[in-house]
């Protein structure tokens, strides 16, 4: 049943010779199962179910737990949404429930927004802090400039600002570690009670 299920809630695969390949109904797939297939066949069921916007984005989740494809891009991949800028915010937002995992997850996801030609504000306020911080710039032991720049902007001049952000409630695991970079900035600069961290699923 397992194997017949798929074959029988997918249309045949574009591909000579790839009927077990097949990965089922889009309504229920997660970005595991996409990261684990292969390329081909993942190109090819996206063309079999163009206009997906929730397919698609489960296919930029699963560039998280496998980032390297031999010629599929995540900006490729991002071409294909009805609203491309718009789901990465989303996506990024709520990333604790729609990612979930562990820390090396965490880490991809951050790297994979900052490795792309922009980065805006508005994006990098909603990485996981801890994620982003550890994300490296140009040498082994610093800092990605963007991140850097975004930090030094809120925080400004303010050594209480510093030393309150110094001693913030993110972690590297567990619940802390998804305290997104602008929550924490904010509240920081204001003085108040650190927020809690996103919900889960």
């Amino acid at each position: 049943m397992a194997t017949i299920m798929p074959l029988v809630t997918d249309p045949v695969p574009a591909l000579p010779g790839r009927r077990m390949a097949s990965l089922g109904g889009p309504q229920g797939i997660r970005f595991r199962q996409l990261a684990d297939a292969d390329e081909a066949v993942l190109v090819a069921y996206l063309d079999r179910h163009t206009g997906n916007d929730a397919l698609v984005e489960e296919a930029l989740l699963s560039f998280a737990a496998r980032s390297y494809r031999k010629s599929l891009t995540f900006d490729d991949l991002l071409a294909r949404h009805s609203a491309p800028q718009q789901t990465l915010l989303d996506l990024t937002l709520h990333l604790r429930r729609r990612l979930g995992g562990g820390p090396e997850l965490r880490r991809s996801w951050a790297e994979i927004m900052l490795a792309r030609p922009e980065c805006p504000p508005e994006l990098l306020r909603l990485l996981p802090a801890w994620s982003a911080l550890k994300a490296r710039g140009p040498r082994y032991d610093t800092t990605h400039p963007a991140v850097a720049a975004y930090v030094s902007e809120v925080l400004g001049d303010s050594d209480a600002a510093w030393q309150r952000f110094a001693a913030s409630p993110m972690s590297h695991a567990g619940p802390g570690a998804w305290h997104r970079l602008g929550d924490l900035l904010g509240a920081a600069v204001e003085g108040v009670a650190w927020p809690a961290p996103p919900p889960g699923r």
